[in-house]
């Protein structure tokens, strides 16, 4: 089981926006495993002041060649 996190800022026609996230990868066999990640999205709209925040999780399958 591995564990991954990672954080973003960037732009958007709206605003700021920045990504808060972690992930776990989970293996069956060193070539097949699973990917989960959890995803918190804050955008700052410049037009009305203030954070509007939403929530991703994202899994697939992951492969290794």
């Amino acid at each position: 089981v591995g564990l991954a996190h990672y954080n973003s800022l960037g732009t958007s026609d709206s605003g700021l926006l920045v990504t808060f996230g972690g992930g776990a990868d989970f293996q069956w066999t060193p070539k097949v495993g699973f990917r989960a990640d959890i995803r918190a999205l804050a955008l700052h709209d410049l037009l009305t002041p203030g954070w509007t925040t939403s929530a991703q999780v994202v899994f697939g399958a992951t492969f290794s060649f």
